[in-house]
């Protein structure tokens, strides 16, 4: 890491860590909540006050304690974004954020305020408190109140319960920024005013509570695996717990895991496209499963989204940008890899200094078998665990399943649009009847020329091996997705 500033927690001052070796530090993760007009962060004009210290009670609430804490841990140094990146400095912001992981995995620990505002500390304890008032019965001028505090007397289950429920449910756990955070932390000391715990090498300890194993891969070790696939893999689960989590700002969705990208892309020696490894086009084979948190939303509105030019997120094809979307072909259910059809082109135009944080554009160009599905087709629904965004056309008497980007009404009997399928790629399913899978993307028109936009994908399936009837005999062509 390159001159990574830290702040030293005896004299409050930020400093520039000396080249080598690095200094014990912790690491602070945590929400800022509303920062307007807030007088702490470091800035161009602010930067060489802060190097000759700072007032301490002058810092909100939560870095107050996580110095406190790292110093009580006799840690003489902490990185606080807030205090090290330069925060009106793009190019600063950028370099700092492609180095995320690494910072967050170098520390000694990682302090995580599961407070919802930098402005909530979470050292003071709070514990759910009543206040009853009463009366003796003997002497009734004898009166008063008494306060009942609760205490978890279940302490087989205190921790358990506070990894399934109160910790997953926090603000923290909700946000986009943090996600890599946790994945890459050697120790995390996860704390709220209610309770404490202590994660590392994937157990979840409430202090004073059982451990209970956590159910993610930390990515700290990712240097030790030299299974490439297992890697891409990792990379694919990594995707779509990132896609739970929320960011104030949607054209962060690529710099909130850039500093992730970057250690996946050292290890693989891969190319990163917006979400996407060269290698391992899985990534473009997503849709959306059925749980009530995806928002519901019609082919119209998606289009209208897709053509804005305005908070430019990703290409329609990467999964960047979206929710709760997971990828079609996962480890241990099929062989893990995608058997192209077609020739495939792809690009992104990076915005801005970090080659894994915001694009501008993308495109996707595929050369292959493709098949125009009419403007008003009839349509049925597959019973898919009650997806109702699944549904199925038939074209030459062949099942075709549509997975879509959007909620198909139920009661719908056609589906109207400019859609033409992409075929790309098959693959053998493991199961009792084995059989190949066809595969491809659904697209639509886009408003620009010869262009189009991904709004889902497609499957059908043959005893057969190779590619399905219906697209060996279809008729070839490029198409450009953007």
């Amino acid at each position: 890491m390159q001159n990574l500033r830290l702040v030293h927690t005896r004299n409050i001052r930020t400093r520039l860590a000396p080249n080598s070796p690095l200094p014990l530090y912790a690491a602070l993760s945590y929400c800022w909540g509303d920062v307007r007009g807030a007088s702490y962060l470091l800035t161009s004009l602010t930067e060489a006050d802060k190097i000759n210290g700072f007032k301490f009670d002058q810092l909100p609430q939560v870095l107050q304690d996580a110095i406190g804490l790292a110093r009580s841990l006799s840690l003489s140094y902490i990185w606080i974004d807030a205090l090290c990146i330069l925060q009106d400095v793009s190019a600063d912001w950028e370099n700092e954020s492609i180095q995320m992981a690494d910072i967050y995995g170098s520390a000694y620990v990682t302090i995580c305020s599961l407070t919802s505002s930098a402005q909530i500390g979470f050292l003071e304890p709070e514990r759910p408190k009543a206040d009853i008032a009463f009366r003796s019965s003997i002497n009734p001028g004898i009166s008063g109140s008494y306060r009942l505090s609760y205490l978890d007397a279940d302490m087989d289950n205190a921790g358990r319960n506070a990894y399934l429920y109160n910790f997953p449910k926090s603000r923290w756990f909700s946000r986009g920024w943090t996600y890599q955070e946790l994945r890459f932390s050697k120790r995390l000391l996860l704390l709220d005013p209610s309770y404490s715990a202590f994660m590392c090498s994937g157990m979840f300890n409430i202090l004073g509570g059982p451990k209970v194993e956590s159910a993610m891969v930390l990515l700290q070790g990712l240097e030790h695996s030299r299974n490439k696939q297992h890697i891409y893999d990792i990379w694919l689960e990594f995707a779509e717990r990132y896609t739970g989590r929320l960011l104030t700002y949607p054209q962060d969705a690529l710099p909130a895991i850039s500093g992730a990208a970057k250690l996946f892309a050292e290890k693989l020696g891969d190319e990163y496209l917006a979400g996407i490894w060269r290698s391992d086009l899985r990534g473009i084979l997503w849709s959306y499963p059925n749980i009530p948190m995806t928002p519901p939303r019609d082919l119209d509105q998606v289009l209208s989204c897709l053509n804005s030019l305005g908070n430019y997120v990703a290409p329609s094809w990467s999964w960047i940008g979206h929710r709760y979307m997971t990828f079609a072909i996962r480890p241990a259910i099929v062989p893990p890899m995608v058997q192209l059809q077609c020739q495939l082109k792809i690009s992104t135009t990076i915005d801005g200094q970090n080659i894994f944080g915001r694009v501008k554009g993308g495109q996707l160009t595929v050369t292959g078998p493709t098949r125009d599905i009419g403007s008003c087709i009839p349509i049925s629904f597959a019973n898919l665990d009650n997806t109702s965004s699944v549904v199925n056309i038939t074209e030459s008497g062949e099942d075709i399943s549509l997975f879509l980007d959007w909620q198909v009404d139920t009661e719908q009997e056609t589906l109207e649009g400019n859609f033409k399928l992409v075929l790309i790629g098959t693959y053998r399913n493991i199961d009792e009847n084995l059989k190949t899978v066809t595969m491809g993307l659904v697209t639509h028109k886009a408003e620009k020329e010869g262009s189009f936009f991904r709004v889902g994908r497609f499957d059908l399936s043959s005893p057969d091996e190779g590619t399905h009837k219906l697209f060996a005999t279809a008729r070839l062509e490029t198409v450009a997705i953007i």
